[in-house]
């Protein structure tokens, strides 16, 4: 599909960097180096840069000082590149460091968008490196204090917030808000956009099967020319070409894997893992009704996910408020059902991935020794998800309160 891009690139580049390796052209050659790199074609481009790289010091001082302001991405690539072929510049490259953190304001802000070379330095460094101490600190006060509305920035903060364990609803959020951003199936008329909208949510993690990301992409390969490239640009036809790769499916690893109590997590922990890459539909039976896991629902059924939860009614004796729970997951359009059979608690996720626990809470089951099953293998979750949809074929869609918890109720209240 793809094939004639790739050629049409080989011979763009060739004219490109036979002409010389300078300032005002690196970044195209670097995206078509790694375009080109990762489909496999020829890597004659490259070794252009690196001789480039080896004779022009000042190429040196534009990587340290300006790229990883105007575009960290493309200083990322060339890393990747080099660590394959040369690995004594990205050893050079990966020393960057002082002078990007020279760059930071005395309240910790980089100049321009602070995220886009806050996600730099956080992919080369990592999060304990104090040089950048600082800028992690206004990272996190300025997502909890201010509302981001340009576009652009939404992508950086979400691809930043990508490497923070502790902000996986955040960037569930972020990635809602983006998503509910699009008109039309786009996010602009520019091809450039929405390229980069795309990469952004499928780097932050958010599944090809989402239609936002199904149906900008049809769009994007849509707009390639008759002479294969897009817009008979070497930096445009590059992004496409490199997003197409990352799109590619990878094929799925079967297996079924038992769990120690240490290692099975909780349910509101597994959906919240597995939804960040969320595709159109989540299976629960017997979920938490803690406010967390209506947050996370609450989210996901904004960005279009389709949710089944099926309760056993017994819980409500361990649950007074479940009643309220139920109301408010109906009201934001998920779909309840009860039965006496569901007694376990189960999660599947596009029918592709599964998770079997007992239905008790994480400390009991740890201290117990309980253990959970995690399944990826597609068949094995069809036939579960058979199972069960023969339970919730049959459930109830409205609660029916079992009289002995009425009477308990009213022996309490009298």
């Amino acid at each position: 599909m793809v094939s004639g891009s790739v050629r049409w690139l080989e011979a763009r580049m060739e004219d490109e960097v036979g002409g010389g390796v300078s300032q005002s052209n690196i970044r195209d050659v670097i995206y078509g180096c790694y375009a080109i790199y990762l489909h496999g074609g020829d890597l004659k481009p490259l070794m252009f840069l690196v001789d480039a790289l080896t004779r022009n010091y000042s190429l040196w001082i534009y990587l340290s000082l300006d790229l990883p302001l105007k575009d960290p991405q493309a200083i990322l690539y060339l890393y990747e590149l080099l660590q394959d072929v040369g690995p004594e510049h990205a050893r050079r490259l990966s020393s960057i460091g002082d002078d990007i953190s020279n760059l930071m304001l005395p309240d910790g802000r980089f100049p321009g968008i602070h995220e886009k070379t806050l996600y730099l330095v956080l992919k080369l460094y990592g999060l304990e490196d104090v040089r950048f101490k600082p800028a992690i600190k206004y990272f996190r006060n300025r997502i909890l204090k201010e509302g981001i509305q340009d576009l652009e920035e939404k992508l950086w903060v979400l691809k930043a917030s990508s490497m923070f364990e502790d902000l996986k609803i955040f960037r569930l959020e972020t990635a809602c808000g983006i998503i509910e951003g699009q008109s039309s199936g786009l996010w602009s008329e520019d091809l450039n956009l929405n390229v980069d909208v795309v990469d952004g949510l499928v780097e932050a993690g958010i599944s090809l099967k989402h239609p936002s990301i199904r149906n900008c992409l049809k769009w994007i390969m849509e707009r390639k020319l008759e002479n294969n490239s897009w817009e008979n640009s070497i930096l445009l036809t590059s992004k496409v070409l490199i997003l197409y790769r990352k799109t590619q499916l990878p094929p799925t690893t079967q297996r079924v894997r038992v769990l120690t109590p240490s290692t099975t997590p909780s349910i509101t922990d597994y959906v919240l893992n597995t939804m960040l890459n969320t595709g159109s539909s989540l299976t629960i039976e017997n979920p938490p009704l803690n406010n967390e896991f209506k947050n996370i629902i609450k989210t996901l059924r904004r960005m279009g996910v389709e949710v089944r939860v099926l309760l056993d009614p017994l819980f409500m004796d361990v649950n007074p408020s479940m009643e309220e729970d139920i109301k408010y997951l109906k009201e934001i359009g998920v779909n309840v059902r009860f039965s006496e059979y569901a007694k376990t608690s189960l999660v599947i996720t596009d029918g592709e991935k599964l998770l079997l626990i007992p239905s008790i809470p994480k400390e009991d089951m740890l201290k117990e020794g309980v253990i959970g099953i995690a399944v990826e293998d597609p068949k094995d979750v069809e036939n579960a998800e058979r199972e069960f949809l023969k339970v919730w074929e049959k459930a109830k869609e409205e609660l029916t309160i079992p009289d002995w918890i009425k009477r308990a109720r009213t022996l309490k209240n009298s």
